[in-house]
């Protein structure tokens, strides 16, 4: 199965020239854990709001790819944005990794009714796909966004990666600055 710093990776490695926003806790940690770059956008005690402001970077600079790393207590918590994202065509790729429990908050199981490939293709997204047990993650090049990819990672309870080391309002200027400067297309959908 895959893990969350193996999705971590995957994103690292296919999306070089994206803006990366990721949720609050565990997932911000390990991503900035994982090499902290001027387009990576963290949140920090937003949960629920990775998926809202990554449409808006979606928006406000069109020519560069977004990618969304959420999770699945993060992405249940605001199903609101969802028909928003699916409302516009925006080069946005949708990432819910899934271990069926809010583990930055200490662990507690929730209950998923929906499912959310379900749910976001009946919001409006172009297109949704699940990744469960040995599959590998997609070809970047075969998504076709708004794209939500819906991850089954285990529950990774045990050591943590330290804090974000960048205020929020560091975050806010870096990602301005990275959205003002003119990038390759690398990265960005053609179909």
């Amino acid at each position: 199965m895959l893990t969350m710093t193996d999705v971590i990776q995957w994103v690292a490695e296919n999306f070089t020239d994206a803006g990366i926003v990721s949720t609050n806790g565990l997932i911000s940690r390990d991503l900035h854990s994982s090499g902290d770059r001027e387009r990576y956008f963290y949140l920090v005690g937003s949960m629920g709001m990775a998926g809202p402001i990554g449409l808006g970077i979606a928006l406000a600079q069109q020519r560069h790819r977004t990618v969304v790393l959420d999770g699945d207590g993060s992405f249940y918590m605001n199903l609101s944005c969802l028909p928003l994202i699916g409302r516009f065509d925006v080069d946005l790729i949708h990432l819910v990794l899934d271990n069926q429990l809010h583990e930055s908050t200490g662990g507690q199981r929730h209950r998923n009714e929906a499912s959310p490939c379900d749910l976001a293709l009946s919001a409006g997204y172009r297109s949704a796909l699940r990744v469960s047990g040995a599959a590998a993650l997609p070809d970047p090049g075969s998504l076709r966004p708004p794209v939500l990819v819906h991850i089954d990672i285990p529950d990774e309870r045990g050591t943590k990666p330290g804090r974000v080391a960048v205020s929020p309002p560091d975050l806010t200027q870096r990602m301005s600055r990275y959205l003002a400067t003119p990038h390759s297309a690398e990265g960005r959908r053609t179909a």
